[in-house]
């Protein structure tokens, strides 16, 4: 009785109530006793009618709602309290947990449990397992700060799980650029992806658990979920660029296990002007792709965007850089020696590969179905013999300013073969798109045939890229060609 009697104690909450029923317990039965209680209390604690009663009217007159002044007082009654927390040791603040902890689902006391959460050292863990139990979506889970969740994560990872879900599932399907311009100019990536709120919120998770073994790595995990699951390539390729970004952009030294994976999202992050690439990093990639461990991972990074259009276009450079003429006869003898001339690059073989991996992204995520031997083997047998041929020919051609109404068109058995494959429609509508990049309409104005046949036999949903190219090349040539007969 002492304590409710003393002007310097604050009574709140279910402390309060306790100290006020043992007092009346000790009083009980005395109805005397009880009502000299209740008068000494409103007297020690400012209670009487006659203290309150000329604020309330005057306030009311001032414009001030009884709803605006109960909250007043609540929220300073909440904020004397949070002072009054941050003073206590940690033995008075685990005694105060035990009265405050169903104030956590009071939307207009959790503050109170949450202060003492917040500077208490340990937690029990079923505190943090009824906290999550209680509902992922609802309070008090869904109030409580970043300080506190990080704590929740380690022990409940569903929780962490769920913070993920709600970022990922913000990515949207990818949207196809406008126009072929887009492929020439060299985005500010690192602008971009500081003023991606998505990255942004998938950095702020990843630095909460830096400090915790293995919880980073969930994050990656999701990633290859989420692609798995996608229902469209549009999506999955979202899902790789997002994920392409956090590996680029993920601190290594907070996070070893993901050393390797940064280093190759680095390589394949280089700008498409670089002549001179890295053949180590290539068979690194190809070679982490054979590993059942690692395969999802390494897959989904080149899926993306970023790494599509990096290896077409390094792909493109070296068979440019390999062209020569296979003369007028084209036996097999000479398709052969070509095809051994190309094997011996050092980047080629490896290109191809992984060029194949990024249209066969989805397989190779979800079912580690890489592409086999024989399937990066096959260009090598005709069609990039025939590739550097017609790329010989188009050089000597533009060097000779060869009008494009006079320019041959390609040999029928080169034809036949982009009708029929897909990595062989993207590595033609790259090497267009470069001939498009140097001016050069004289090449493009032979391949037209080749692009109006490799536009009808794509398919709209797994070549959109290669869709957009050939149709916009198409248009430009039969610009540039009516432009040349009329001038």
């Amino acid at each position: 009785m002492n304590h409710c009697l003393d002007p310097g104690q604050k009574l709140i909450g279910y402390a309060g109530k306790d100290e006020l029923k043992a007092a009346f317990e000790e009083v009980l039965p005395d109805k005397v006793g009880v009502k000299k209680f209740v008068k000494d209390f409103r007297e020690v604690h400012s209670l009487n009618g006659r203290t309150i009663s000329p604020v309330l009217p005057l306030l009311k007159l001032g414009g001030i709602s009884s709803n605006r002044m109960a909250n007043e007082v609540k929220n300073a009654l909440v904020d004397i309290m949070k002072r009054q927390i941050a003073t206590l040791e940690q033995e008075a603040l685990q005694a105060l947990l035990d009265k405050s902890y169903s104030f956590l689902t009071v939307p207009e006391l959790s503050p109170i449990g949450i202060s003492v959460l917040e500077r208490l050292h340990y937690v029990d863990r079923r505190i943090w397992a009824q906290i999550v139990q209680n509902g992922l979506d609802e309070s008090p889970y869904t109030d409580l700060p970043t300080s506190i969740k990080k704590r929740i994560w380690p022990h409940e990872v569903s929780a962490f799980d769920h913070e993920i879900d709600k970022v990922l599932d913000c990515i949207t399907e990818l949207t196809t650029p406008p126009g072929i311009e887009a492929f020439f100019v060299t985005p500010d990536r690192k602008k971009a992806r500081s003023e991606d709120p998505i990255l942004t919120d998938l950095m702020r998770l990843s630095n909460a658990v830096a400090s915790e073994e293995g919880m980073v790595a969930r994050i990656v995990d999701k990633f290859v979920q989420k692609a798995t699951a996608a229902q469209t390539g549009s999506k999955r390729i979202a899902i790789a660029n997002v994920y392409h970004d956090f590996l680029t952009t993920v601190n290594p030294r907070v996070n070893p296990s993901l050393t390797s994976l940064r280093k190759m999202a680095k390589f394949l992050d280089t700008p498409n002007g670089e002549d001179d690439i890295d053949s180590d990093v290539l068979g690194f990639i190809r070679k982490n792709i054979g590993v059942e461990a690692s395969c999802a991972t390494v897959g989904l990074l080149v899926a993306s965007s970023y790494s599509r259009d990096f290896l077409a276009f390094q792909l493109v450079l070296r068979l440019l850089n390999r062209r020569g003429s296979l003369g007028e006869g084209r036996d097999q003898t000479i398709l052969d020696c070509a095809a051994e001339h190309l094997r011996a690059d050092p980047w080629i073989p490896d290109l191809t590969f992984l060029t194949l991996c990024n249209m066969k992204a989805a397989a190779l995520i979800s079912e580690h179905k890489a592409p086999t031997e024989t399937e990066a083997n096959m260009p090598f047998q005709m069609f990039f013999p025939l590739l550097i041929h017609e790329m010989e020919l188009d050089d000597q051609r533009f060097s000779d300013q060869f009008y494009a109404m006079n320019a041959a068109l390609p040999d029928p058995k080169f034809l036949q073969i982009v009708q029929a494959g897909k990595l062989e429609r993207r590595v033609v509508t790259s090497y267009c798109l470069q001939l498009f990049g140097h001016g050069n309409f004289v090449g493009l104005s032979r391949f037209r045939l080749i692009l109006d046949v490799a536009f009808h036999q794509m398919d709209r949903e797994e070549e959109v890229r290669e869709t957009m190219i050939a149709v916009n090349l198409l248009q430009r040539t039969i610009e540039e060609m009516h432009s040349g007969m009329v001038s």
